[in-house]
């Protein structure tokens, strides 16, 4: 088993946050009794707390979720603190160049919008584009990283409901 840490991100629709809560927790417990599941504000939005590696929960969820619309796994997290992130990233891509960057912001805790971000990073990173992509999750007060391939890392579910 490895750290308890935050590994994944997961979507819902805004009202059904409730219910993809309950669905990971009743997934993800016999494998893991100290999973957490952080809803946040009630927008769509959850956060995956477990010992358990990423790959691992995203295969236990993929074809369990009836509500969740997107799953994206966490490669590192940090706080929702600039200075944070831009260390969190270069550990994250060590000295690669060739990796593209796409941020999403949610919530106003980190006081930049998502193209602040990105440019930040870029320029911090010397960043030139590529089949890398590093994707920066801000979500209130904590950011999950992840560094895939520009096929890996996102998993969109079929929703039942």
């Amino acid at each position: 088993m490895g750290l308890i840490v935050w590994r994944l991100l997961v979507t819902t629709d805004v009202g059904k946050e409730q219910w993809t809560w309950w669905e990971i927790l009743d997934t993800i417990f016999p494998y893991d009794a100290n999973v957490y599941v952080r809803i946040f504000n009630r927008r769509g939005v959850l956060l995956v707390w477990s010992q358990l590696p990423g790959n691992q929960l995203m295969k236990l969820l993929m074809n369990r979720l009836t509500r969740a619309y997107k799953l994206v796994q966490f490669d590192d997290c940090c706080p929702a603190r600039l200075r944070d992130i831009i260390f969190t990233a270069k550990r994250l891509v060590g000295g690669l160049r060739d990796i593209s960057i796409e941020s999403e912001v949610r919530g106003d805790y980190l006081g930049i919008n998502e193209k602040e971000l990105t440019d930040i990073l870029i320029r911090e990173l010397n960043c030139l584009g590529g089949e890398k992509k590093l994707m920066v999750e801000v979500v209130w007060d904590i950011v999950g990283l992840s560094l895939s391939s520009r096929s890996e890392g996102v998993l969109r579910t079929k929703r039942t409901g």
